[in-house]
């Protein structure tokens, strides 16, 4: 795991070489989202979005996955 922080890879700012998909939790599914908020995926467990996300990445263009818990804090940001 990467110890990257969003700001840090220039993730508000949409650069092309840390494009971030989001996996978080959106009621009872964990969902995919990149950088515009639009829903990519969606699975019942945590796990299976990140493996979602990861399939995702090429076609979004994206180099991170950034992991939010539950309530919806930072956990990992994971390079791809």
């Amino acid at each position: 795991m990467n110890e990257l922080t969003l700001s840090s890879v220039g993730v508000m700012s949409g650069t092309p070489e840390h494009t971030v998909l989001r996996v978080k939790r959106l009621g009872s599914q964990w969902i995919v989202e990149n950088c515009l908020r639009a829903r990519l995926r969606e699975a019942g467990e945590r796990r299976n979005a990140i493996a979602l996300a990861r399939q995702c990445c090429d076609a979004q263009e994206a180099s991170l996955i950034a992991v939010l818990s539950e309530t919806g804090d930072m956990e990992a940001i994971l390079d791809v």
